[in-house]
């Protein structure tokens, strides 16, 4: 069971890391082609490559404090931006692999992103990124069960970004933890 768990993690983060890439791939090829085909639709739902912005998406390392087992679990998070509903909110799956006394638990949230706030917060207008959302966490024996999350992220340079969390998982019983990390941009 534990294998088919490692399994489901490394093929989540790896989808997740593919559908990062060919997304960009695909605004990239679509923004070679005629403006006024349908390719005009595409680019708008991938966003081309000169406007995306760093943070989009990323993949990196957390520590998870809280929870029923451990004070502090570590973990391996990613986010991949899905599509932009529009010029200040974006649909992202964020899924991470929480490894506690050997075992390994698997979330697969997605979230709303709030890409632009309309506040003037200084250095960092245009660098955080709260979010929202919910998802399935599955436990290391195989049990599925809904979470709740919300957070934000902060880009601290243009290939780094720091992202803190909260979650509700309802495995179980239901359990409250806190997650905080750093994600390389791609």
């Amino acid at each position: 069971m534990k294998s088919t768990i490692t399994s489901l993690i490394t093929v989540a983060v790896s989808l997740s890391a593919a559908i990062g890439i060919s997304s960009s791939a695909v605004a990239q090829e679509v923004t070679n082609l005629s403006p006024n085909t349908e390719s005009t639709k595409v680019s708008q739902i991938f966003g081309s490559r000169e406007s995306k912005r760093p943070g989009d998406n990323y993949v990196g390392l957390a520590t998870v404090l809280g929870g029923d087992t451990d004070f502090a679990d570590a973990a391996i998070i990613s986010k991949v931006k899905v599509f932009d509903f529009d010029s200040s909110k974006s649909i992202s799956v964020r899924p991470s692999a929480v490894f506690s006394n050997g075992d390994l638990d698997l979330r697969i949230p997605a979230t709303v992103d709030i890409t632009r706030i309309n506040r003037d917060l200084g250095e960092l207008n245009g660098r955080m990124t709260p979010y929202a959302g919910g998802g399935v966490a599955i436990d290391s024996d195989g049990d599925a069960d809904l979470m709740l999350t919300a957070g934000m992220d902060v880009q601290l340079t243009p290939r780094i970004t720091g992202t803190a969390a909260a979650n509700v998982l309802f495995l179980g019983d239901t359990e409250f933890d806190a997650t905080l990390g750093v994600g390389y941009n791609f």
